[in-house]
């Protein structure tokens, strides 16, 4: 070995991370002073280098420091979230926008995850979720569906056209229960309604005018009302459809619905 070659003087029995503890103690001024010089002549250079190394090892840096510091982490975020709830959501918003893909595939592995483990309490907090936050969500997708060249729009007509039937269904039952059914189909004999139209003297309760049997059209008196007997009337087509939804109507027979 060639002695004339200076090199760092260890210590006998002395572990080399040590040594470089004591070292640096001893001569920190002089270290940090060689750093400096070197950095400010190497500055591009060593900023191009960190910036590699970040982009390379970011995600499992971060994801090492979670694991690590997990409670800290997570006790800190719920005393932000309480000084400020807010504008601790707003930074949440604006963090899920910019990262829509990421937070979906985390949402949608969350759920299945919750799901597996206890289906029903997932329905529940699910359906709260809905009726607390119902107008946002409700606005939400007006916005997104109103958008110029929405895909949601061309999904749902896309939908709609494969659907027809159970979109009619739908429909149906929902109106059912909007006029007190219950969701449930009431059928009414069409004799009844026949016998209605004989005891209003063949005429249309609205116009007045005669109304043929074949063109028998019923109408609800009250819109928002039930679907019993005491609710329907015979009218035309046009008059039923002039008359659409309104509850105030000026009828020419009035006379008609007393005899009804």
């Amino acid at each position: 070995m060639d002695k004339s070659k200076k090199g760092p003087k260890f210590i006998k029995g002395l572990p080399i991370l040590e040594y470089h503890r004591l070292r640096y103690a001893k001569n920190k001024k002089k270290i940090t002073k060689r750093k400096r010089e070197w950095y400010r002549q190497n500055r591009e250079r060593t900023l191009k280098r960190m910036k590699a190394w970040r982009d390379k090892n970011n995600s499992w840096y971060k994801k090492k420091y979670y694991r690590e510091h997990r409670e800290h982490l997570q006790k800190q975020s719920r005393v932000q979230y309480k000084r400020d709830p807010q504008k601790r959501m707003a930074a949440t918003y604006r963090w899920r926008g910019k990262n829509l893909k990421k937070w979906r595939e985390y949402d949608n592995q969350w759920k299945r995850k919750a799901r597996k483990v206890d289906p029903n309490k997932t329905r529940k907090k699910e359906k709260a979720y809905r009726a607390k936050n119902a107008k946002r969500i409700r606005a939400w997708f007006k916005a997104y569906y109103d958008k110029p060249n929405s895909k949601y729009k061309a999904y749902l007509q896309a939908w709609r056209k494969r659907n027809v039937e159970r979109l009619r269904t739908y429909r149906f039952n929902r109106e059912n229960k909007y006029r007190g059914w219950d969701g449930l189909r009431k059928k009414l004999h069409a004799g009844e309604i026949v016998a209605k139209w004989k005891r209003v003297r063949r005429l249309c309760y609205i116009c007045g005018k005669y109304l043929d049997e074949l063109e028998i059209h019923i109408d609800h008196v009250d819109p928002c009302g039930t679907n019993n007997l005491g609710n329907l009337m015979p009218t035309h087509k046009g008059c039923n459809s002039r008359k659409s939804d309104k509850r105030h109507f000026k009828f020419a027979r009035p006379d008609l619905l007393a005899i009804a």
